[in-house]
């Protein structure tokens, strides 16, 4: 049995589908805001001081929303 003092959980309650939270993780592809999956939970002490960011795989995004994104910034 291990025993950390102070104690030390992982930070678990992300889905995919969640917002992006820059606070919390960093993405392993700069793409979408967008969370897929969770490559690396975020390492926190129990009360609530963050140790180590964790990385999460953002949505890519598709070759239409690319076009149409660049189409709405080039008309603006």
């Amino acid at each position: 049995m291990n025993l950390h003092d102070p104690p030390v959980v992982l930070k678990e309650n992300i889905k995919r589908g969640d917002e992006f939270d820059p606070e919390l993780y960093v993405k392993q592809h700069d793409e979408d805001n967008t969370v897929d999956f969770v490559v690396l939970p975020t390492l926190m002490l129990k009360s609530g001081s963050i140790i180590a960011k964790g990385v999460v795989q953002c949505k890519q995004i598709k070759t239409k929303q690319l076009k149409s994104i660049f189409l709405k910034k080039s008309v603006n």
